[in-house]
């Protein structure tokens, strides 16, 4: 039996995390990843999959409900009516590049990009992969030799064991749980010289809480142009967006998708923005290995940029920008309006329901992570000593699913995530049920 796997039965037999964070980083993250298998394929989706389970861990919200906009199926229909199906820039599309750097300059004071700095991805999850791999390969190809890098964490386990597969990986633990933004010292003592990437959430899953710009600066100012750090920006939602201009910098890979903010994860798109010459150079590495994204959702996506950036600004749509497409003034404007309605009424939404479930939570008695940003809600149950041991007691005696942070590389205290953007009636059964079993 495998090491990893010897330590995932041991820790499942007995329900303390400790035994987790005993282990050394390699260890940790190889057994953590496996439990985030079995936790999806063996336990929740597997033998203890129910149509009567309330799924308050999805990291989504309901689809049914938080839908996307008509607006942006009109620019997807559009496109697959036109037959836009064909091959593309490996980088996407100019047009949709032109639209993102149009967007993300909203929130800066320098217009810091151009198409030349964006590269359109499938997402997230994919884009951060893929980078790494294609990062190590030009530092072993330059050093002979596998170089190190730093992951701050709570992160997403299929993240960090892909890194690992580049990279000799040294997990670094942000806390401040409690504070009103998350600190980044612990990740400014450890990164080196010879640090060749440093992967950080600017939004913190599971907790929602945002990091600390101030010390954001700080760190890539201790940088160098030899280390990347790549910030997955996903989480930065539902809150305010302060960007501070050192995000811009050179050696900073600022990742973002459609998964999170705008509702749909399935469609696995995205972008992420860095130096141009970077982008450059990583075209022949996308044209040599996935090619390009899917080329008809290219209209969405600038139909999207555009869109938000206006709905941010306030102002009246600039038709112009839609100039070369045979779409009418009337159609546009029937269509930004739908955008701007539907996407403020989900915003709220969001919002509201997180407001709702902290008061809820914490009037029980619980210690609620109030969050600033994210969809998510992360909590501890007074006398409880174990995440996953919560989730599985939870599901199999009332058939509530919670996601346990444990999955997260949270092993300081037993954290559970909720993710509370679902039909309200179906959020409070499943929450008087969670409170009631505590309470009992």
């Amino acid at each position: 039996m495998k090491e990893y796997k010897k330590h995932l039965q041991k820790y499942l037999n007995t329900a303390r995390g400790d035994i987790l964070d005993r282990l050394d980083d390699g260890d940790k993250i190889a057994t953590t990843k496996e439990l985030f298998n079995v936790y999806f394929r063996d336990h929740l989706y597997g033998k203890y999959r129910s149509d009567d389970n309330i799924i308050l861990s999805s990291g989504s919200v309901d689809h049914d409900i938080f839908n996307m906009p008509e607006s942006l199926k009109f620019f997807i229909k559009y496109a697959l009516d036109r037959n836009w199906y064909g091959y593309s820039d490996s980088r996407g599309r100019l047009q949709t590049r032109v639209a993102i750097a149009l967007y993300e300059n909203i929130f800066f004071n320098n217009d810091p990009y151009t198409s030349e700095n964006i590269c359109i991805t499938m997402g997230a999850t994919a884009a951060i992969s893929d980078l790494l791999e294609y990062i190590s390969k030009n530092r072993v190809k330059k050093f002979g030799q596998r170089v190190n890098a730093l992951c701050a964490t709570p992160n997403y386990p299929p993240l960090v064991k892909s890194m690992t597969q580049h990279f000799n990986v040294e997990l670094v633990e942000l806390d401040g749980y409690n504070e009103d933004c998350v600190n980044l010292q612990p990740l400014i003592d450890r990164i080196a010289p010879d640090t060749a990437v440093a992967l950080i959430q600017t939004v913190i899953n599971p907790s929602g809480k945002k990091v600390s710009e101030d010390s954001l600066a700080e760190l890539i100012e201790k940088t160098s142009e030899n280390t990347l750090i790549i910030l997955d920006e996903c989480h930065e939602c539902f809150g305010e967006k302060v960007f501070g201009n050192l995000r811009t910098r050179k050696n900073v890979i600022r990742i973002n998708s459609l998964s999170k903010e705008f509702f749909a994860p399935g469609i696995k798109l995205g972008w992420f923005i860095a130096d141009r010459d970077f982008i450059n150079d990583y075209y022949e590495h996308a044209s040599s290995s996935y090619g390009s994204p899917a080329s008809f959702f290219y209209l969405l996506m600038e139909g999207l940029a555009i869109f938000e950036l206006h709905r941010q600004k306030e102002i009246a749509l600039d038709k112009k920008l839609f100039s070369e497409y045979d779409i009418s003034d009337e159609k546009l404007d029937e269509l930004y309006f739908d955008y701007v309605q539907q996407t403020n009424k989900n915003r709220q939404a969001v919002i509201d329901n997180r407001l709702y479930v902290v008061e809820k939570l914490k009037s029980a008695g619980f210690e609620v992570i109030e969050p600033s940003h994210s969809l998510n809600i992360l909590f501890n149950i007074p006398g409880t000593r174990d995440s996953y041991d919560v989730f599985l007691k939870l599901l199999l005696n009332i058939k509530v699913s919670v996601y346990p942070g444990v999955l997260s590389f949270i092993f300081s205290k037993p954290y559970v995530r909720i993710s509370p953007n679902i039909e309200r009636n179906i959020l409070d059964r499943g929450l008087k049920e969670i409170i009631k079993f505590y309470k009992s």
